[in-house]
């Protein structure tokens, strides 16, 4: 496990820059588990960014949503990051370096060391609006439980899409 930090560095309304924390094994872990959110083709390119800020980290194609919880940007405004191309350079980023990531304009910086990235990004308001949905339906799940009960049910799943109904898993939350 990597002890670098990534810096997020972001400009407040008052033109001042203020700065969070988070280890560059973290972001990438975070990024990692909104992939199945950040759509591959979209008619809505802004949906290709995740949305940090505010203690979560976002991501959407519209019809599927990914909300991890990220104490590190609690009471922080949303940033949007470019998802395939700062995971791309994060997982190319040294172990011990630390990466900073600001805001210049409509640019995302990432840089580390001598190396300086630079991505267009869109203002976080532009990002499509999330429902709070209904809360009775939200619980709270072991995430090695879950995963170690879905690679049991792997075997019984079909992988050719001929009858794709059987090729996923239906989880409804309730008692045993």
């Amino acid at each position: 496990m990597s002890n670098s930090l990534c810096k997020i560095e972001y400009q407040n309304t008052q033109g001042r820059y203020k700065n969070m924390e988070i280890t560059v094994q973290r972001l990438r872990s975070v990024l990692e588990l909104l992939a199945p959110a950040v759509p591959k083709k979209t008619s809505l390119p802004v949906t290709l960014n995740v949305r940090l800020g505010e203690g979560m980290a976002v991501a959407t194609d519209l019809e599927t949503s990914i909300t991890v919880r990220l104490p590190e940007t609690e009471g922080e405004p949303p940033l949007l990051l470019p998802y395939r191309k700062a995971l791309e350079y994060l997982k190319n980023v040294p172990g011990l370096s630390r990466t900073t990531l600001s805001r210049e304009g409509n640019k995302v910086v990432l840089q580390a060391g001598l190396t300086r990235l630079s991505l267009d990004s869109a203002d976080s308001e532009e990002y499509p609006p999330l429902s709070q949905g209904d809360l009775a339906g939200k619980a709270e799940v072991d995430g090695d439980a879950l995963v170690g009960a879905l690679e049991e049910l792997v075997p019984y799943t079909a992988d050719d899409m001929s009858r794709p109904v059987l090729t996923g898993v239906c989880l409804t939350p309730g008692d045993p």
